[in-house]
Order: C-alpha cells, then sequence, then structure tokens
C-alpha cells in the first residue's frame, strides 16, 4: 500500500476514534434539535402540538419525550463508521453519507410521529 493511501486510512479511522470518544457529544448536540422541531412541526400541524422544556411535546394530554435513544445518534455514528471504513472516493463517500443520514433521518422523524400518533389515540 502506497503511503498517500495509507495516510487517508490512518486519518479515517482516527477521525472516526476522535468523533465517538466524548460519548456521541457532537452527534446529539446537532441531531437532538434537528429531530425534535420537525417531529413538533408535523404534530403542531395536525394536533396543535407545544414544546415544553427539555424536548417535551405536549399532545392531546399526553406528554411525549425526545430522549436521545429517539435522535438516535448512535446510528449516526454506526452509519459514518460503515462509511468511513468502506474503501471509495471522496466524492462518492460524500453522496453516500448525505444518502445515509437523509434517509435515516426521514425515516426517524416518521417513527416518532407515527408512536406519537398511535400513543394519542389510544
Amino acid at each position: 500500500m502506497e503511503k498517500g493511501r495509507s495516510f487517508l486510512l490512518l486519518s479515517r479511522y482516527l477521525f472516526l476514534i476522535i468523533l465517538g470518544i466524548p460519548n456521541l457529544y457532537l452527534f446529539y448536540l446537532i441531531l437532538t434539535p434537528l429531530t425534535v422541531y420537525p417531529v413538533l412541526w408535523i404534530l403542531n400541524s395536525i394536533y396543535g402540538a407545544n414544546l415544553l422544556a427539555n424536548n417535551i411535546i405536549f399532545v392531546e394530554n399526553v406528554y411525549t419525550k425526545i430522549i436521545p435513544a429517539c435522535v438516535g445518534g448512535a446510528a449516526y455514528y454506526l452509519l459514518t463508521i460503515l462509511n468511513l471504513t468502506t474503501p471509495m472516493s471522496i466524492k462518492k463517500r460524500i453522496k453516500s453519507l448525505i444518502f445515509l443520514f437523509s434517509t435515516f433521518f426521514a425515516i426517524n422523524i416518521a417513527r416518532i410521529v407515527l408512536f406519537v400518533v398511535l400513543f394519542t389515540q389510544g
């Protein structure tokens, strides 16, 4: 393996380690508001939901708290690991990350909204 390729491989793995060291803090810092506000917007358009403190959404006498497990920061980290450990060109890697993150984001938002809708109906 030539020096340039081995340096890129080593830098990708080092980046993954640094990204995961602070308990995925960066993922949750960015993704929590990106998850809470679309869910709130959808539920507000359906039910007139309100956002309370600490990511709690109030919908028809039901309180729903968006916890870190709902945000799925560890899943985004896993998708990042899978992407950065697979050999591909930079252009393809960026497109792949955008596709993975946007697809998971959309499915995650739909999942949370579906659960809230099902629990408010019961």
